[in-house]
């Protein structure tokens, strides 16, 4: 059954990430820290902005569990609808669903703390209107 459960899973994932497709007119931001010290708080923001002339909706924001490995989300502000730990495809997914009016900027800001000393790398994906719908960013920090 596990093993069923497993191929639907990466069957669903393949298919899924044939669909992908960046929206039209999002721009995101996303200013980290190249280094902080193990221990120390530090915060990821991620600046969407919104430039059509129509609402758009923040469905979520995926993080590679590779950045978080080292690193913990301790908060965010706003703070997040629900999460969902994706580990098995590599990603927490935190949605949202915040519009962001036209012409108009979302600021979404995590609180995190350095745990493991290392360097941290993976994606971070800003999802609008849909999960399908992304613009794909990395984040990178080291932890000394």
């Amino acid at each position: 059954m596990k093993k069923l459960l497993a191929f639907a899973l990466l069957t669903s994932t393949i298919l899924l990430s044939a669909c992908l497709s960046p929206p039209e007119g999002i721009e995101v931001a996303i200013a980290a820290p190249e280094t902080v010290a193990a221990g120390d708080f530090f915060d990821v923001t991620v600046t969407i902005a919104n430039q059509t002339e129509e609402t758009q909706t923040l469905t979520s924001i995926d993080i590679d569990t590779d950045y978080l490995e080292g690193i913990s989300l301790i908060d965010s502000t706003p703070l997040y609808a629900d999460s969902w730990d994706l580990s098995l495809i590599g990603i927490m997914s935190y949605d949202y669903y915040s519009d962001i009016p036209p012409g108009q900027s979302l600021e979404i800001n995590f609180q995190m703390t350095g745990v493991l000393e290392g360097k941290y790398e993976g994606d971070l994906d800003v999802c609008i209107n849909t999960e399908t719908d992304c613009v794909f960013g990395t984040v990178v920090t080291e932890v000394e």
